[in-house]
Formats: structure tokens, sequence, C-alpha cells
């Protein structure tokens, strides 16, 4: 395991399968969003919101109980992206 810290802890907490769920709300949140502020008519925007929620519930879902560094790299830039999206779209 190197220098990786573990996900699941040997005490028996389930800290990252909690967090993998909280990111799978999030991503059905971001899905749903066009939707409850009435905001499908503007169809980038709502596209956007579509295919990055589905992408960060299908990232919580791969996120298994030793990540991979590239699962940790694309949630950061996919989060950036929700951020800063509603400006640029």
């Amino acid at each position: 395991m190197g220098g990786r810290t573990q996900r699941f802890p040997k005490d028996g907490s389930n800290v990252g399968a909690m967090l993998d769920g909280i990111s799978a709300v999030l991503g059905a949140l971001v899905v749903l969003t066009p939707f409850l502020f009435l905001e499908t008519g503007n169809s980038p925007a709502a596209l956007n919101a579509f295919a990055c929620g589905f992408a960060v519930m299908g990232l919580a879902f791969l996120d298994g109980p030793e990540p991979e560094p590239w699962t940790r790299w694309a949630s950061s830039v996919l989060g950036a992206w929700v951020a800063v999206s509603p400006w640029m779209l």
C-alpha cells in the first residue's frame, strides 16, 4: 500500500463508503437541479447538469476500497467544472 491511506480503516468505520454515498446523492442533486429551478429551457446548461451529475454518481460508484489516483483527479476536475459551469454556460 505504500504511502496511500486506507479507505476502510481497521477499526471498522466505513467513512469511505459514507463519502461515496454522499457523492452519489450530490450527483443526483446536480441532475435534478435544472428541474428544481425550472431551467430546462437552457438546454446547454441542462445537458451539462445531466452529464456532470451522472459522471459524479459514476465516479462515486467506481471508487472502491482502494481508490485509484485517476478517480480522485477526475472528481477534482469535475467538481471544479460543476462549480464554474453556471457562469460559463
